[in-house]
């Protein structure tokens, strides 16, 4: 019995698109994974705390603050009071919000390198068909957050992940409070 490659190729390609990413990140930041994320999920939600940047890593409240310091340490982020004095806030410097840049520009050019094969209409299917599949992932505002901890919102002109976040949690979205971050606010 046969059985369909679908999910092994899905698999592959996940494989293949993380290591491209973690290449890019690390030649720029010399860390790959959490650093950089921390530096563009801090840009999509400037005002983050550090537990909700905690939340949208998936790292422990130590390792959370370990990546902060870092980012401290380069000058590309620094603390703030936060809204109600009890959290601090992280938002980017000058240097930060260019790292950033750098960074979200190195991995979109690596990311296209994966489309080169397919023509505009080919292209087009892929995202129709990445979009259905994204928009039932996320369970909240925080997991939305952490799936588009590497994304280049401005790139994004009608993200799934959003449409998710407002489907399966439509108040995170309305508060303005730390805790429950999202990119529409």
């Amino acid at each position: 019995m046969s059985r369909h490659n679908t999910p092994n190729l899905v698999g592959a390609l996940a494989v293949a698109v993380i290591d491209a990413i973690e290449d890019v990140t690390r030649s720029l930041t010399g860390h790959a994974g959490e650093t950089a994320a921390a530096l563009v999920a801090i840009g999509h939600e400037p005002g983050l705390t550090n537990d909700g940047l905690r939340q949208v890593l998936g790292l422990s409240h130590p390792g959370a603050v370990r990546v902060v310091d870092r980012l401290i340490e380069a000058g590309l982020v620094e603390r703030r009071e936060g809204m109600d004095r009890r959290a601090i806030a992280l938002h980017m410097t000058q240097a930060g919000y260019d790292a950033r840049t750098a960074l979200l520009d190195r991995r979109q050019d690596a990311l296209e390198q994966f489309l080169t094969p397919l023509d505009a209409n080919e292209r087009s299917s892929l995202g129709k068909l990445l979009a259905k599949v994204l928009e039932q992932r996320p369970t909240g505002a925080l997991h939305g957050l952490s799936i588009c901890r590497l994304c280049d919102n401005d790139r994004c002109q009608s993200c799934p992940i959003e449409a998710g976040v407002a489907r399966v949690a439509p108040d995170d979205c309305e508060r303005a409070d730390e805790t429950a971050p999202c990119k529409r606010r």
